[in-house]
């Protein structure tokens, strides 16, 4: 079933069509449930929910933009739910139990709590912003994330909660290559770019050709695998350089018209660092194709 929502020249009494789309995003929902299992829709426009969004149990669903989730009230994914957001801004959280979700060239930023909440999901994200998210831009309880071309901005705070980057506990994994984590916040002790809770079950981290820089050198929790990276350490391995909070600007470069994106700056220490190998992206966050036959940036933009 294909789906248009959009604020003008809309009716919630219409079909969904596109020459009669539905004008809220609650109404939109109230045809996701059913046959058939897989629905499209396409949002347009800023909706602002006075209830959160539900993706039915054991549903997949698409949701196209570009369009704006805008407000306090997010996204809930019942158990089992697929959940493919392609070109969506969201400004509150996304909630995933035992399901599956895919972020394509969206941005989940200044969500008053977590950007996004993960029990036993598989998360996938893509070309995508997380950013300035009041705490973890995602929280993981037993699920497996992987990023590629993703920025992870200024989450967490240094008072409250589960901060940082992301927040991995009860045997969550995150697999993350060419992305970029910048300047996000945690509570004192618990490090900034990806953090673990202190449980039996082990987290297992692997960075690869990415950036992950904060203040301190409190980056990364466990026995983080670390290659072809630049990050806030004191320690680098050999494949790897040391960067920190000061070396920000002779490294990156915030982009005015795109909040929560650092465009790296051409000639800087991230350039002749990273190792494409066959499986990885071969082009960065907005489409340019990326050295892929000797070394060149790391991070999700190429300069």
């Amino acid at each position: 079933m294909i789906l248009w929502a959009r604020p003008e020249g809309c009716s919630d009494h219409g079909d969904g069509s596109n020459e009669e789309p539905f004008c809220t995003l609650e109404r939109a929902a109230l045809e996701l449930k059913g046959n058939p299992k897989y629905h499209v829709l396409h949002m347009e426009g800023t909706f602002s929910p006075m209830v959160p969004i539900h993706i039915p149990s054991e549903e997949t669903v698409v949701l196209v933009g570009p369009g704006v989730l805008d407000g306090t009230f997010g996204i809930e994914m019942e158990k089992g739910a697929s959940l493919f957001l392609d070109g969506i801004k969201i400004s509150a959280a996304i909630h995933c139990d035992d399901g599956d979700l895919w972020l394509e060239r969206s941005v989940i930023r200044e969500s008053i709590g977590h950007g996004v909440i993960a029990n036993n999901c598989e998360i996938h994200s893509a070309r995508t912003v997380i950013a300035e998210n009041a705490l973890a831009g995602i929280w993981s309880q037993s699920s497996a994330i992987t990023m590629e071309n993703t920025f992870v901005v200024k989450n967490g705070n240094p008072k409250e909660g589960r901060g940082g980057g992301v927040y991995l506990e009860a045997g969550s994994s995150l697999d993350a290559v060419y992305s970029t984590f910048i300047l996000n916040e945690a509570t004192v002790g618990t490090p900034k770019s990806v953090a673990c809770d202190e449980d039996v079950l082990i987290e297992q981290i692997t960075i690869r050709n990415s950036v992950a820089l904060n203040t301190g050198t409190l980056t990364f929790c466990g026995e983080a695998n670390v290659s072809f990276s630049a990050w806030s350490t004191g320690s680098p391995n050999d494949t790897s350089i040391a960067v920190g909070a000061a070396d920000l600007e002779e490294v990156l470069m915030p982009d005015p018209d795109y909040p929560g994106l650092y465009r790296t700056l051409k000639d800087s220490a991230l350039g002749n660092l990273g190792k494409w190998i066959d499986g990885d992206p071969k082009s960065d966050f907005d489409g340019e194709l990326r050295v892929t036959w000797t070394s060149d940036y790391v991070g999700a933009d190429k300069p």
